[in-house]
């Protein structure tokens, strides 16, 4: 079931069709920093995907507080996968597929 919440969650990612022309990683940079800062705050977990190339960008340090992940595991999380998704358990893959395609769906119907 996890396998099949990935695919699914890939597929949702390639329909994107992000241009090169449409990446700004210098202004990314700048709102991970408020994106970190908006976490620390509200002591959230949040995690960001850079679409573009398919990978996790940002995971937020409340990973640490709850689930135990070692910071420098999320602070390298572009080259670890899909990791944090492997911690969910399996009966709730499905729905956490939704709701990251049902979020996609809204991000890109307000631009």
């Amino acid at each position: 079931m996890a396998d099949l919440a990935a695919n699914k969650v890939q597929e949702m990612w390639a329909r994107q069709r992000i241009l090169p022309a449409d990446i700004d990683y210098e202004r990314w940079k700048r709102r991970r920093d408020e994106l970190s800062q908006f976490a620390t705050l509200s002591r959230s977990c949040i995690f960001a995907v850079d679409v573009y190339r398919g990978v996790y960008d940002y995971a937020s340090d409340g990973f640490t507080d709850l689930l135990g992940i070692a910071p420098e595991r999320l602070r390298n999380i572009s080259e670890q996968g899909d990791f944090i998704e492997k911690l969910i358990h399996p009966d709730d893959c499905l729905q956490l597929t939704d709701l990251q395609v049902r979020h996609g769906k809204f991000i890109w119907s307000t631009s």
